[in-house]
């Protein structure tokens, strides 16, 4: 099996890397994903109050903001600060919400930690059961003598050393036969080998134990008494919940999951989790190495190695800090280039709200300070304007003078100059480039069949960038000034995005289309540039994070696959530069665009 995952993601990488063709998967797209509600909103737990009540200066957590939002690692998307159940900081860099969920990472592992510790409270489980008990049936006589010494607790501290990995939840359609078939790296329990399959099991684990899913297992046990409701939790091909990641989940529930950590599983006077369960989820189970920044293991969970704090961590910045001592929860969604807790947020936090600083009980109304914090909130969730027009004409200034009473923002008049203008793409050149960021279609297993053509028509004073790819067609409204919108269908499945564009000219007098795409519910952006000629166009896209993200993961599993030499021969000897310039090409395309003049579209 191992082998045959290798082979099967490395084929699968290459088919990627090449955007002459289009990429067919080895485990077949299924749309299941939920369009968000918004209407549906989590229920009020926290009290909101000004920092000062819970004995934090509010000019010290502007300082705090302020220095997270200048470190150009941080990439923050929201920022929630809890101490003592009261919200002392909300914010939501624009263009995200704070009510949107959130597609998170491996934060969700110690949510499913959560259930396993209900299960061993309700005397169904208990973390030194063996794995062959459970999965025996599923296991050839030979296997189950290598399992036969694997517990629940490997899996929870990450230490199986099983080499069935992420990889495999792209290449293979049995997940659980993956993982009981492959080689164990070193012996069981004696080093930590960080590997999302292990969460997977544990999620299998409560659907044998329960008949349900990990899903409606914690619904009535923590999704409804702590007020979440708008959750959904992505599945496998044999439709169990990933278990490591794939949750939805909106910053303030993540909040929620961090305080229920930190009452040590009570809530509203009701013990959802046994105490003792999250003690031992929260005390250093194993030890870790250096790639993993100042935290070792519990159970599913990152432990500070001065044992003053905990985290909830997903890749790409989402992040829920419990900081005991001071009643503290700091929970963070973002799009850095976090792989694991490395970045610079963690050494911030740590300087202002670590083990040496110590808070008063409450402190004096500061209204200047107060002023001074919130005024910092509301410009970092607000629009900052883009570059200004070349010029405006007599229309858009007379537009402009009404605009504050006028509902539709202002449409600048280069939009005229491109109005129905249509560009064919060569298609042979872009059959794997697509609109949706390389890394979304990656992890969510929903790849484009490339661009065809590109047309932009003005109607009912918005400008639509009408993308056509092989098998769909995107009409997207681009906001000028003013963010619009959206939710748009990618074979199914239903993504929120944030649209605003900007005109220029560069050195050589060419019109340019500066675009960028918020992809709401994920950490990624999708940014386009288009530079108008006279009978062609050039589209330069790229994505964040990018290439560089790619190029460190990437590079790393072709240096692990030069160790086999069967590997060699299926990548044709790929070296490391040649890999990062075909990175390169997919995930940052120029792609040139014939102007097709003869267009005509009905206005209305």
């Amino acid at each position: 099996m191992d082998l045959k995952v290798q082979k099967n993601a490395l084929l699968l990488g290459r088919s990627i890397l090449n955007r002459h063709a289009s990429v067919d998967p080895f485990v077949s797209f299924i749309s299941q994903k939920p369009e968000f509600d918004p209407s549906i909103i989590s229920d009020p737990y926290f009290t909101n109050n000004p920092s000062e009540k819970v004995g934090i200066d509010s000019a010290y957590l502007s300082a705090f903001i302020d220095e997270v939002v200048t470190n150009e690692t941080t990439q923050l998307h929201t920022l929630t600060i809890i101490r003592k159940n009261n919200i002392i900081c909300s914010l939501a860099f624009f263009p995200y919400q704070m009510d949107h969920w959130n597609y998170t990472f491996s934060m969700c592992k110690s949510i499913t930690s959560l259930a396993i510790g209900m299960l061993i409270g309700e005397n169904k489980l208990h973390e030194d059961d063996l794995l062959v008990d459970y999965f025996g049936k599923e296991m050839s006589a030979f296997d189950r003598l290598r399992f036969k010494n694997v517990t629940v607790k490997h899996l929870l501290t990450m230490s199986t050393n099983v080499a069935f990995n992420e990889l495999g939840s792209v290449t293979v359609n049995d997940w659980i036969k993956g993982f009981f078939t492959s080689n164990i790296k070193s012996d069981v329990g004696s080093q930590f080998d960080y590997n999302s399959m292990n969460t997977y099991v544990l999620a299998c684990l409560v659907n044998i134990l329960t008949g349900e899913s990990l899903s409606d297992y914690l619904s009535k046990r923590l999704w409804q008494p702590l007020g979440i409701n708008q959750v959904y939790w992505d599945k496998s091909p044999k439709n169990i919940e990933k278990g490591g990641w794939g949750l939805y989940l909106s910053p303030i529930d993540m909040a929620k999951i961090g305080q229920l950590y930190l009452n040590r599983g009570l809530w509203n006077n009701q013990q959802l989790v046994p105490k003792t369960w999250i003690d031992k989820c929260t005390k250093r189970q194993i030890e870790t190495t250096k790639q993993h920044g100042d935290f070792d293991y519990g159970y599913q969970m990152w432990v500070a190695r001065d044992n003053y704090s905990y985290l909830l961590n997903g890749m790409f910045g989402q992040n829920v800090i419990v900081i005991p001592d001071k009643e503290m929860v700091i929970v963070t969604t973002a799009g850095n280039y976090d792989s694991f807790q490395t970045n610079a947020y963690f050494k911030i936090v740590d300087r202002y709200f670590g083990k040496d600083i110590k808070f008063e009980d409450s402190l004096s109304t500061n209204r200047a300070a107060q002023k001074t914090l919130n005024e910092l909130i509301t410009k970092l969730g607000s629009i900052t304007l883009h570059d200004k027009p070349k010029s405006l004409s007599i229309l858009d200034k007379i537009r402009l003078f009404f605009k504050s009473t006028k509902q539709t923002p202002l449409l600048p008049s280069e939009c005229t100059l491109i109005d129905n203008h249509q560009y064919q793409f060569m298609i042979d050149e872009c059959r794997g480039i697509g609109f949706v960021p390389l890394f979304i279609q990656g992890f969510l297993n929903n790849y484009t069949k490339g661009l065809n053509k590109i047309t932009f028509h003005v109607k009912d004073d918005h400008l639509h960038l009408i993308i056509d790819e092989n098998d769909l067609t995107f009409d997207i409204i681009v906001g000028f000034n003013e963010v619009y919108y959206q939710t748009i269908n990618f074979h199914g499945d239903r993504y929120d995005i944030a649209i605003l564009g900007n005109f220029a000219y560069d050195e050589d007098d060419n019109l340019v289309l500066k675009l960028t795409f918020n992809y709401l519910e994920y950490p990624n952006i999708r940014y386009l540039k288009i530079y108008f000629k006279s009978k062609e166009a050039i589209f330069k896209f790229s994505e964040a994070p990018g290439a560089h993200y790619f190029h460190n993961n990437f590079g790393l599993l072709a240096m692990n696959n030069k160790e086999n030499k069967l590997i060699e021969l299926l990548t044709d000897k790929l070296d490391l530069e040649y890999l990062k310039n075909q990175v390169k090409l997919v995930i940052e395309p120029e792609l040139y665009a014939e102007l097709i003049t003869d267009i005509s579209r009905d206005k209305q």
